[in-house]
């Protein structure tokens, strides 16, 4: 934003602020855009396919971007992963944060609940001093099935720790 209240997009244009979605978020785009036009500041919406976006996002060519990366699950140490990893969605760069990385690698390391619920508490408060990016939203998930299927969960979730009732095991 420049002296006079105006707000430029990352190449320095007056003529609005990019906001890249996906087919899938392009409905959650325009209830943004027409928020932010509403505040004044002008959106020029982009639907862009999901790998585009992720290039887009990781080459640090957006000014605004609906990027979802899945739910962190229970256990802190995914935590870890989303922030320290440089090949996952890490847009703060965090490898350079010192203090932060000392109280992430201290949270895996202990073990008494209490202490460790406080130093991720301590590493959300660094997170959000820089605030890379924003959760404007999380979804509800239902499931319902008879009981010729029985589910199950699977501790630590699947793929990269996702913790959904649904598990494909149960149906073999």
């Amino acid at each position: 934003m420049d002296g006079e209240g105006k707000y430029y997009s990352i190449d320095g244009y007056p003529d609005g602020i990019e906001l890249l979605a996906t087919a899938d978020t392009e409905r959650q785009a325009e209830l943004i855009k027409k928020h932010l036009d509403d505040a004044g500041i002008k959106i020029n919406l982009r639907s862009v396919d999901s790998k585009t976006l992720d290039s887009l996002v990781g080459e640090w060519k957006y000014d605004l971007a609906l990027s979802g990366h899945g739910g962190l699950g229970g256990d802190p140490a995914i935590l870890n992963k989303v922030v320290s990893d440089m090949v996952s969605f890490n847009s703060a760069r965090y490898d350079k944060n010192s203090d932060l990385n000392e109280v992430l690698k201290g949270q895996l390391a202990e073990m008494d609940p209490a202490k460790r619920k406080d130093l991720v508490d301590s590493a959300q408060e660094l997170i959000a001093e820089d605030l890379p990016a924003l959760p404007l939203y999380y979804t509800d998930s239902y499931w319902a099935s008879n009981d010729l299927v029985s589910f199950y969960f699977t501790y630590g979730g699947v793929g990269s720790g996702v913790p959904i009732a649904l598990n494909k095991m149960a149906f073999v």
